[in-house]
């Protein structure tokens, strides 16, 4: 029964390593994918490395989703890399990284690559749409905690590990500016059933 329900699965799944620092992504293709398909690339909470968002619905309607596993933005994370070191700036290299990456791969539509952030995530998805806003069709802003975390409070993360560097580029960081810079649309979400119904409908696969 396991192995008939995996058969059954919408999407296919692979690992692969993209630029110069070999981050380390979690690729989900739909099960009958085809190129030039839309690409979703998500950027997880700290402390996480999971995508945070339904693979089904988006792979059962043709999307890819690619999840980015930080340098030093999680303990599970599989891209070597320490919290300490941690910056807004090199989540921002790691997103560009593999904005790069997909844009050159066969299977991804170009013109149709989007970026997912949740919670914390959102603030990597912001700084990396910046360095290669040409390349960005939306933005997705889910539950977006675009403020820095507490050291010693986080729930999520031992932010005591948090460098200070990070939290002092962390509070430096021209949020305001940067959303209102940005070409792409930009949409802010509080979880929900309506989230990926309009996901969907923004990339065109609804």
């Amino acid at each position: 029964m396991d192995f008939l329900k995996k058969l059954q699965k919408p999407y296919k799944r692979r690992y692969d390593r993209y630029g110069s620092n070999r981050i380390f992504v979690d690729l989900y293709f739909p099960r009958n994918y085809v190129n030039q398909m839309p690409v979703v690339v998500t950027c997880p909470a700290l402390g996480l490395t999971i995508p945070a968002i339904n693979i089904y619905k988006l792979t059962a309607k043709g999307v890819a989703v690619c999840n980015i596993h930080f340098r030093g933005g999680s303990i599970f994370s599989k891209t070597r890399g320490d919290l300490s070191q941690l910056t807004p700036e090199t989540m921002a290299e790691d997103v560009a990284a593999v904005i790069d990456e997909i844009y050159s791969q066969h299977w991804a539509h170009r013109q149709k690559i989007y970026l997912y952030g949740m919670s914390h995530g959102c603030l990597a998805a912001l700084a990396g749409a910046a360095q290669c806003p040409d390349r960005i069709a939306a933005l997705f802003l889910c539950h977006p905690m675009l403020t820095p975390p507490e050291q010693g409070k986080d729930n999520i993360v031992d932010a005591r590990k948090l460098s200070s560097k990070y939290l002092e580029h962390w509070k430096a960081f021209p949020l305001k500016e940067t959303m209102e810079s940005l070409p792409m649309p930009v949409m802010q979400f509080q979880e929900g059933k309506n989230m990926h119904t309009t996901m969907l409908r923004e990339i065109g696969v609804e």
